[in-house]
């Protein structure tokens, strides 16, 4: 080889790695670009509504699955953090429909979260500082904007998300489908005398509670007025 071919073969050399190069740091922009993006956009939805397996495989109710769809045509992406339920307990549900959480539209744009369901003042307890902790380390922190579906006490990891939210002094939303509080109130007078009193206690509770959650958020469901006020 010669002088001239030797130094042309440098310059080819020189080139395409200067080419790799600039392709390397563009496509790592690009993903870091990407990343932010998702990142500023991104939303925490914690939902009442159950997860549940089917052979082996995550599904969520068809109505939540829409509803999930249509909040990722808005957020770049979006977690999902529902309670599990075992099929003992999919029997209380056996008029839904339920659809697969990897068949949803933007599923490359979400992440499904399974909560334990906590029911009951034992299991509450006992998940409560992993699913607090979980909240703490992982789920808020990875998330740009914060909504709960809040309702109740026992088993309600919603208001549990929002106390974390507000311990780390981050803005956050509430909404749900109905006022817990006022229908255990409602509903007490159907039992015997010691259920009626401890419901009505039950009752009380929650709405304290549920007024707590409420003023430390930033936007909160027009439902809720009458319970703030």
């Amino acid at each position: 080889m010669t002088g001239w071919e030797n130094i042309g073969a440098q310059i080819q050399n020189y080139n395409h790695l200067r080419f790799k190069q600039k392709f390397f740091r563009s496509h790592l922009l690009s993903t870091a670009a990407s990343n932010k993006s998702n990142l500023v956009s991104s939303i925490l939805l914690t939902l009442p509504v159950p997860f549940r397996f089917i052979n082996g495989v995550l599904h969520i109710e068809a109505q939540a699955a829409n509803g999930l769809d249509r909040w990722a045509d808005n957020f770049g992406f979006v977690v999902a953090a529902c309670p599990l339920i075992n099929e003992g307990m999919a029997q209380s549900y056996a008029s839904w429909k339920w659809l697969p959480c990897d068949g949803l539209e933007h599923r490359e744009r979400m992440r499904f979260v399974t909560l334990p369901t906590a029911w009951t003042i034992p299991s509450f307890a006992e998940h409560y500082r992993t699913v607090r902790q979980q909240f703490a380390e992982d789920l808020i922190p990875s998330c740009k904007y914060l909504q709960f579906a809040i309702g109740g006490m026992i088993g309600d990891w919603g208001s549990v998300a929002a106390l974390e939210a507000h311990r780390q002094r981050r803005a956050y939303s509430v909404w749900t489908d109905r006022v817990e509080s006022e229908v255990v109130k409602t509903t007490a007078a159907r039992y015997p005398f010691v259920k009626r009193q401890y419901r009505l206690a039950n009752s009380w509770l929650m709405r304290r509670y549920e007024r707590y959650i409420i003023r430390n958020a930033k936007l909160a469901d027009e439902l809720w007025i009458g319970v703030v006020s």
